[in-house]
């Protein structure tokens, strides 16, 4: 009996793995394709301008300062310290593993978002004077792909823990709010804030995939799920 158990225990988790394949990194990976050749070919996407100029028309001082202030937090000079900063609290309690897997899916997320913004080399939009200009390339958006991998990184550790909830559901409120301030603002295009979510995701949970097993704990175990 014990053993019949675990082979259904054990192809329930396998078939959890297949989902999180397909649905977490292989079809985001293929949203950020899809996206990244459309760019590279044509520069741009229809309806882009209308959308950023849609949401322009909701401006006023209040929204700038607070658009300003989430694009803020959102940037990798607090992403990253925050995730070293929660690393160290993991590493505290002997979880060198997932605190590894941390600073590995938050590092790795701003190293990609290099490369791929010097390869494609996309301009910003310019279309009105924004309250906090950039002007490096914007394809994907580096804030998107920050809150994305901190957020999923957090998901993941906490997955078997009663607060993974919250962390779904304060993250996914943090991380849209922080791509609406990029369009707010008006330093990204829609699909820059897309793509970064996407190829993001696909870091995060790839990397989870692949360590998780090759015996490289990221996940909480069951039995420790009140730590």
């Amino acid at each position: 009996m014990k053993v019949i158990n675990d082979k259904k225990e054990t192809l329930h988790h396998r078939s959890l793995q297949i989902i999180e394949l397909l649905f977490g990194v292989l079809f985001p990976l293929f949203v950020f394709i899809v996206i990244g050749v459309g760019i590279w070919m044509y520069g741009s996407f229809n309806g882009e301008v209308s959308i950023l100029r849609y949401i322009h028309h909701y401006a006023t001082p209040h929204r700038d300062s607070l658009m300003v202030f989430l694009t803020t937090i959102g940037g990798v000079r607090y992403i990253i310290p925050v995730a070293v900063i929660i690393a160290l609290f993991l590493a505290g309690y002997k979880r060198l593993r997932e605190a590894g897997f941390l600073l590995l899916a938050t590092g790795g997320a701003a190293v990609l978002n290099v490369i791929i913004k010097s390869t494609f080399h996309r301009a910003r939009p310019h279309f009105w004077l924004s309250p906090a200009p950039e002007f490096d390339f914007g394809f994907p958006s580096g804030h998107s792909m920050m809150t994305m991998a901190l957020v999923i990184a957090l998901v993941v550790l906490l997955w078997h823990t009663r607060w993974r909830w919250c962390a779904i559901i304060a993250g996914g409120t943090f991380v849209l709010a922080v791509g609406l301030s990029r369009l707010y603002l008006g330093v990204h295009y829609p699909s820059d804030v897309l793509a970064g979510w996407s190829v993001s995701m696909a870091w995060v949970l790839g990397n989870s995939l692949y360590w998780g097993q090759r015996k490289f704990t990221v996940f909480v175990d069951r039995e420790k799920a009140e730590w």
